[in-house]
Parts: C-alpha cells; structure tokens; sequence
C-alpha cells in the first residue's frame, strides 16, 4: 500500500508539473499582464480547452484580488461566453480582463506596506491622513497613457485626504516625485505563479 501511495503520489505531481508548464506557455504566447492592474489577452491564442480554462482562472484571481482561483467549470463558462464577470474580474469581447468595478473594496487607511484591493501594495510613505481607495470616476479627468483603458484607470489605486484627490501614484499626479508608489502583487494561483 505504501509503494501504491507512493507512486500515485508521483503520478499527480508529475501531471500538476505538466499543467504548470503548459500554463506558463500559454501565458507566454497569449497574456500581458500590466502592472495596473489588469491584462491584455489575444484570446484566439489562450484556447478554448483545460489549459486555456486554468490560465485564465489564474489571471482572474490576480486581477479580481481573490484568495483562490474560481472553479474550473466557471472559467470554461467564461471562456465558451467569450465575456462576462467572474472572482471581481471582467472579461471583455477585446481580450481586456480587468477589475470589475463593483466588486473594488471601500477604502483603507493609507500606510506603508498596506495591501488594498487585494492586489495592490503601497511602497513609501504616504501623506499624512490619507485613505486608500479606488480611483474611479475621478479617472476621467485625469491625464492618462493612451494604452490604458479608462476602464483600467478607474480602479487604480489613489489616495484622498477627506474627498480630495491627493495622488494616484501609476499616473504620476500630482507629480512624478511622490515618497510612495504601489505594486501590483503577483501570488501563486492555484499553486502556479502567475
């Protein structure tokens, strides 16, 4: 029984391995995930089949800020739909996963090392008697990199001292010289870096 166990043991990580592999290669040709806080998808080349289905429900779990990646059976759901929400995360028809703005948390006290939204990590000292929260609708009125969706930008992370703006790091505002910035924290997804 023990040389059984053993090897049925062997078996699976073997096979837990060969998935792992051929996530991470499909990641590679088919994902760009953006330190923003969301991902650019060609989803012709992610696929419709197992490996497509846990790729995806890796992404989404960094994306929507969950704890775990969502059940196997959603993401392919997902996948057959071709858009549509999932885990705090928003597939759209272009291949844009992004955060799913109703599912964005209230706001924290802004420290240094303060992970909000589950996703994003504050570096530096922030101002004094700020709050950390969604940047939302705010984002319209802000200068932003062509390449980021408005979308994106409104669930960037900001800091507001009573309902003031104060700073939105990943935009530079005020101004590139800030004592603080966040990173968007990448974590294992179902025992597979993402």
């Amino acid at each position: 029984a023990p040389a059984a166990r053993a090897a049925a043991a062997a078996g699976f990580g073997g096979r837990r391995a060969a998935l792992a592999t051929a996530v991470a290669a499909r990641l590679a040709a088919a994902a760009r995930l953006m330190p923003e806080g969301f991902c650019r998808i060609a989803l012709g080349l992610l696929g419709q089949d197992a490996t497509a289905a846990a790729a995806l429900g890796g992404l989404v779990r960094v994306i929507g800020g969950g704890a775990f990646a969502p059940a196997p059976e959603a993401v392919a759901a997902l996948l057959a739909r071709g858009a549509g929400t999932l885990g705090g995360a928003r597939l759209t028809r272009h291949g844009l996963l992004l955060r799913e703005v109703a599912a964005i948390p209230a706001a924290i006290p802004a420290a240094d090392g303060a992970l909000w939204d589950g996703r994003f990590l504050l570096e530096g000292v922030p101002p004094a008697g700020c709050m950390l929260g969604a940047l939302g609708p705010a984002a319209s009125g802000l200068a932003r990199p062509p390449w980021l969706p408005l979308e994106a930008a409104r669930a960037l992370p900001a800091l507001r001292r009573d309902t003031a703006l104060v700073a939105v790091p990943a935009l530079s505002y005020p101004a590139p010289m800030l004592r603080c910035s966040f990173r968007l924290r990448f974590a294992p997804a179902g025992g597979m870096v993402v």
